[in-house]
């Protein structure tokens, strides 16, 4: 085996099982939002500009630029193996989707500086969970290189 090579699991048996058994139980929770939607609002058709809007900055924005972000880190990367790079693009991923949760928070408590509702230090928590997606990462990207690297002695 070489370093970095992806390993494949075997066609069919557990592998698509499981993975028919999340996809059928990601549109069962799609089916039961959607259910629980219509029940709860009023007026659904006001949601869907909303909705709408939330595709499109999604598909033509946030989708665009992380491929874009992904390919310049893939690429400035390129000395690390393989299996590694990945768990980098995980990590960076993540932390990706923790700023963009975390942002509006931190940036809220500014406007509406009511203790009972921002009791938190939203963009201290923010840096404290990006510190520990890092740390995790590169415990993860250690681990993962001298496993390939304990493998290919073999």
């Amino acid at each position: 085996m070489t370093t970095g090579s992806p390993r494949r699991a075997p066609a069919g048996g557990a592998t698509s099982k499981a993975r028919v058994l999340i996809g059928a139980v990601g549109v069962v929770s799609v089916i039961v939002g959607v259910a629980g939607m219509w029940r709860e609002v009023t007026l659904p058709a006001e949601l869907l500009p909303w909705l709408a809007g939330a595709v499109v900055a999604h598909d033509g924005v946030l989708v665009p630029l992380e491929l874009l972000l992904g390919a310049v880190v893939w690429r400035a990367s390129a000395v690390l193996p393989r299996r590694v790079r990945q768990v980098v693009m995980g990590g960076l991923m993540v932390a990706g989707m923790l700023t963009l949760l975390g942002v509006p928070l931190a940036l809220r408590r500014n406007v509406y500086p009511n203790p009972t509702v921002n009791h938190q230090d939203y963009a201290a928590n923010l840096g404290w969970l990006l510190l520990a997606t890092a740390v995790v990462t590169m415990l993860t990207a250690v681990v993962t290189a001298r496993y390939d690297r304990a493998a290919s002695k073999r």
